[in-house]
């Protein structure tokens, strides 16, 4: 395998800074494993003489990053900056003074429902004005010739009243999108630059695709954990050969993979090798926030030596010797596993929609041993490391995978409860969990200041009462014994389609808030929600409604309380969208869809998407002590 020409590292310092020190020492491991450069997410994060809205703690000045410019420069490695200027603009909006840029104004949501100010607005008049000037004077501090405009993720364009005067057809909103970036385009090119955007939302816009200037560079992210063939992110995952594509319309690629698998870089370095038209590789990471990036260098260290022609395997291995300073076989085989077996971030394991939900063939054992194994090997294994960074390094990626085995072990207690009830030797399993999850917490606060003691706030210290007070409520909930469960199907697990579960007991409805369902890995899954209290009224009838985008299929509903265990007898009422609502009926891998098939044709219309799609359920009490009703007949 040739190496890439471009050999790059992302740093995400929009949602975490890390101080100047710790981007030196990051340059410098860039630099000896073989990168030739670092793109800096910035957002906001420069305090500039025309941009001065954020506060002094939370950003870099201009003299630290002409520092930081000089600094990797004399180790061979360019920094690139990316500021993105349409999509994930919240850093900006965020400011009372530039809110009006925003594409949500007053009470309006997003077409997820949320009401977050991300995305700029490119029909205020302000807006070119304003980036202009900062994309100007950022430009100035970077000789590279190459600035990311981002252009990822811009959900909500084009809902606000003015832009949809603007816009009122898709071709018309196709045709802003491509003035946007011609726009931007120009202003980098009047400082010498020339631009690179992800190219994601192309999927929203293909017509579009063949007009962008071909000197426009294309950044295609896959994280997926095997690469084998070009995904499409959200709009029903298309399958393409986006390189090949690229190429054909005269767009050189940067493909760019993740740090928080092993085997995504890996396997996407392989599967671009040697194609037309593969500029380089951009290996990113995301949002280290309530994370430390310590866990993750194995993998950068490893993805740029593969970069430079080495094989996965012998990269990999090479990667243990430099950034461990040993080649044990052990070591290295239980720290590949860890690597491969996908590292979290926002605690996002340990929330409730991911407790309550399993695949439907179970949970997954394979998580819950693996991590111990691993845990177990990798401190036994300590000793052999003799590098200060290696065993720092170590040391996060066992906290990494300590959080994994809480998680896994909050989920086994969950589920537990779900299926056998809350006794008092489970709730005080679960009790003993929760308390050992606030000293994790309280080890990770310590870990905060000892790695990044000049940077505030401290998130886990932060965080610490939210995350505990929501284990609480969960727990407590668990101990009323009395739960709602539902089996859905979501082919493409990227699923957005809310569903609305209401329930009659005594003649009054009761409802759950509308939440959206997505699965662990497989398409057939179980979500639980347990209730505040438990009633011993019948239950009468369950309502399910859909609303969204792409659809979403239902096989099952349940209810248990009061010691009693109902499941649908017969449907009432059908409206909406759905087809063969029969299959609700039984308990089997059969599904009744709701909605559209399709997330992309619902995303453009916008009175698809709000359609309520709804099956009323008689509902019955289930007794698995007569024969009659051992298939829910």
């Amino acid at each position: 395998m040739s190496g890439y020409h471009l050999r790059w590292a992302q740093l995400d310092v929009a949602r975490q800074m890390e101080t100047v020190e710790f981007i030196e020492q990051f340059i410098s491991l860039l630099a000896d494993s073989g990168f030739n450069g670092l793109l800096l997410y910035l957002e906001d994060r420069i305090k500039t003489p025309g941009y001065q809205l954020a506060a002094d703690n939370e950003v870099y000045t201009v003299d630290e990053i002409r520092h930081l410019v000089e600094y990797a420069s004399a180790r061979g490695v360019e920094i690139v900056p990316c500021v993105a200027t349409l999509g994930h603009a919240e850093r900006f909006l965020r400011h009372e003074k530039l809110s009006h840029l925003a594409e949500l104004q007053g009470n309006m949501t997003g077409r997820f429902g949320g009401t977050k100010k991300q995305t700029f607005c490119v029909t205020n008049p302000d807006f070119y004005p304003f980036i202009e000037s900062y994309l100007r004077e950022i430009a100035s501090l970077f000789p590279s010739r190459w600035f990311h405009i981002g252009l990822d993720e811009f959900w909500d364009f084009n809902l606000c009243e003015r832009c949809r005067k603007a816009m009122p057809t898709l071709p018309d909103e196709r045709k802003i999108f491509l003035n946007h970036i011609g726009k931007i385009r120009k202003i980098l090119a009047g400082c010498g630059k020339r631009i690179m955007m992800w190219s994601d939302m192309f999927e929203y816009y293909p017509e579009a695709f063949k007009d962008v200037p071909k000197d426009v560079a294309m950044v295609d992210w896959q994280y997926q954990p095997d690469v084998r063939k070009y995904l499409g992110h959200l709009l029903d995952v298309d399958c393409e050969d986006r390189l090949a594509i690229n190429a054909a319309c005269g767009f050189e690629t940067i493909v760019a993979p993740a740090d928080l698998l092993l085997w995504n870089s890996q396997s996407y370095f392989e599967y671009a090798k040697g194609r037309k038209g593969v500029l380089g590789g951009l290996l990113t990471s995301w949002e280290k926030n309530d994370t430390f990036l310590y866990r993750t260098l194995p993998v950068f260290v490893s993805g740029g030596l593969q970069m430079n022609g080495l094989s996965p395997d012998d990269a990999f291995d090479a990667m243990t010797v430099k950034l461990f300073g040993t080649d044990d076989t052990v070591f290295r085989a239980a720290l590949k596993t860890a690597l491969n077996s996908g590292l979290l971030r926002h605690f996002e394991r340990l929330t409730e929609a991911a407790l309550c939900t399993r695949d439907y063939r179970g949970l997954d054992i394979h998580s819950a041993t693996g991590c111990a194994g691993n845990i177990a090997i990798l401190k036994s294994s300590r000793d052999k490391v003799t590098t200060e960074l290696g065993l720092r390094c170590l040391d996060d990626l066992i906290d990494a995978l300590r959080e994994k085995a809480f998680s896994d072990r909050g989920k086994f207690l969950a589920h537990e409860i779900f299926d056998k009830s809350c006794t008092p030797e489970r709730r005080r399993a679960f009790t003993a969990f929760r308390k050992e999850f606030e000293e994790y917490l309280d080890h990770m606060i310590g870990r905060w200041k000892s790695w990044r003691s000049s940077i505030t706030p401290n998130v886990f210290a932060e965080k610490k009462d939210e995350l505990l007070r929501a284990l609480s409520d969960f727990e407590d909930r668990l101990a009323s014994n009395a739960w709602i469960g539902i089996t859905c199907t979501l082919p493409d697990i990227f699923g957005v389609e809310k569903i609305l579960i209401e329930y009659k007991t005594g003649g009054k409805w009761h409802s759950l808030p509308a939440t959206v369902c997505k699965p662990d890995q497989q398409a057939i899954f179980c979500r639980f929600f347990p209730l505040s209290a438990d009633f011993s009224e019948k239950v009468e009838n369950v309502r399910l409604t859909a609303s969204g985008m792409g659809g979403i299929g239902i096989n099952f509903v349940e209810i248990h309380s009061g010691g009693k265990h109902y499941v649908p007898r017969a449907i009432l009422r059908v409206s909406g969208n759905v087809s063969d609502p029969g299959f609700l009926l039984d308990n089997n891998t059969t599904f009744a869809w709701f909605g559209g098939q399709s997330t992309r044709n619902d995303y453009f219309d916008r009175n698809a998407a709000e359609q309520r799609h709804s099956v009323l359920l008689e509902m019955r009490e289930y007794s698995p002590d007569a024969p009659a009703m051992a298939r829910f007949e």
